[in-house]
């Protein structure tokens, strides 16, 4: 009887145990969180998926920039480090990105300028005709493109219209590089200017014969001591080198018309490099022109009188006697007369061009002059010899380099009058030649070589003499 009792108080013991278990099990299915918790087995956490950290009735929301919650903790993410003052800022370590990568916001991303697309590590090129990359992704540009259907672009059925110097280049508008235009497509630009040529749509100086001026032109590539002369290597006579290009020599004194030139010294006995050709008149008769009449303009030779290194002048006089002409109707001195207005105008406008005109230099209000009579100076500012100075070397007619003998009358060719009437006395003799000079009123403006002796007259007369203009030319 009392075993009996024992084994039922022991049944209904393990009965209530049980009954026990399962009230435990039912309270741990039905647990509650707080705001911004979420049950973690049989306890709550803080929401660290929703950037909620720290301990259950307390929990913190993990805000700032570029702020995250690892571990239940709120820190900087990974590109980024704490910036001492709660916050966080880029880490100073460099971002290395792969090939066709490159950073933004932190972060590497495929380099869609240059046509990848994709994600970092796995960028792909877009390749194909009327392909663009947009929102890094790989499509047909739909401005003259659609999709054909099998992974493709093919040309939209509308005619393509391209505007002026453009042309249609793999379904797209460019610019007509052929015809040197370069740049975009709607602002095409002209490529100009001397050696300039359109090179992979760039306008550039055509490197087989020119280089970069370094001021946005091109200048030809010339050899030592040579330069561009408008297209062509020429010598750079501006530093005394003369000649032809690739045999340029340097000229001690001054270089003229690329000849190296030197003074006509007093005596006037010098040759050669002395003489330079500048500017045409009539002055020879034609052949059998009736009354000897010139119709045909020839080169005009001077003679160097003067080298002005200080400003790069020269004076120049004509070798021969090129025109006779009245020093003045009324005896004005040189301020007021004829001959000046003649010099200074017909002349002038006739014998240079206006290249030429451009590098005669004017002085005392003179672009042509007569030689002077009595003074050293030509013009105040030069100092010369005066023509008392300039002695026939030679008395022989037929020595063509002695001046200013034959030179002032040479023959009937260089006396002919502007009426056709040939000044026949002055044929026999080569040596009586008679030229005006630069005088004042009163004095004598008329130099007369007779049997190699210089003879002078009293007066301005009003008849015609020879006239052998002096100018200054820049050079």
């Amino acid at each position: 009887m009392k075993s009996s009792n024992i084994t039922l108080i022991s049944t209904f013991a393990a009965i209530l145990l049980a009954s026990a278990c399962n009230d435990d099990s039912a309270s741990n299915s039905t647990i509650t969180c707080g705001t911004n918790e979420v049950p973690s087995g049989n306890a709550c956490v803080c929401d660290n998926t929703n950037n909620y950290y720290g301990t259950p009735g307390s929990c913190a929301l993990c805000t700032g920039d570029h702020k995250v919650v690892k571990d239940n903790n709120c820190v900087c993410d990974t590109n980024y480090e704490d910036n001492s003052a709660g916050g966080c800022k880029q880490k100073t370590t460099t971002l290395t990105c792969g090939e066709h990568e490159i950073e933004t916001a932190g972060a590497c991303a495929c380099d869609n300028t240059n046509k990848y697309y994709g994600t970092a590590g796995n960028c792909t090129l877009c390749d194909g005709t009327g392909k663009i990359v947009k929102d890094n992704n790989c499509i047909c540009d739909d401005t003259n493109f659609e999709n054909d259907g099998a992974g493709g672009c093919k040309q939209k059925t509308t005619t393509l219209t391209c505007g002026e110097h453009e042309i249609e280049s793999g379904g797209a508008c460019a610019c007509d590089n052929a015809n040197k235009y370069y740049g975009t497509s709607g602002s095409c630009e002209l490529c100009e200017g001397t050696g300039k040529i359109v090179k992979d749509n760039a306008c550039v100086c055509d490197d087989t014969a020119y280089e970069d001026d370094n001021a946005g032109g091109c200048k030809l590539k010339c050899g030592e001591h040579e330069v561009d002369g408008g297209g062509m290597c020429v010598c750079d006579y501006k530093n005394n080198y003369y000649g032809i290009a690739g045999e340029c020599s340097y000229c001690s004194t001054a270089v003229f018309n690329n000849e190296c030139i030197t003074e006509y010294y007093n005596d006037f006995s010098a040759v050669g490099s002395e003489r330079v050709n500048f500017g045409s008149y009539k002055q020879w008769p034609d052949e059998g022109a009736s009354g000897y009449q010139v119709e045909t303009s020839e080169p005009l030779w001077w003679r160097v009188l003067h080298i002005n290194k200080t400003d790069r002048t020269i004076l120049l006089m004509t070798e021969y006697i090129i025109d006779y002409q009245t020093y003045d109707d009324h005896e004005a001195d040189w301020k007021d007369s004829q001959i000046r207005n003649w010099l200074n105008n017909d002349f002038f406008d006739t014998a240079f061009t206006p290249e030429e005109q451009s590098i005669i230099v004017e002085s005392n209000g003179d672009n042509v002059s007569l030689l002077g009579a009595y003074s050293y100076t030509i013009y105040d500012r030069r100092a010369l010899p005066t023509v008392y100075a300039m002695k026939a070397s030679s008395s022989n007619c037929s020595d063509a380099n002695n001046m200013p003998t034959n030179k002032l009358k040479y023959d009937c060719k260089t006396s002919w009058g502007r009426a056709g009437t040939c000044y026949s006395e002055w044929i026999s003799n080569c040596m009586d030649g008679t030229w005006f000079l630069k005088g004042g009123a009163g004095s004598d403006p008329i130099v007369n070589w007779d049997n190699n002796e210089l003879i002078s007259n009293s007066s301005v007369n009003s008849y015609a003499s020879g006239i052998r203009p002096v100018i200054w030319v820049k050079y």
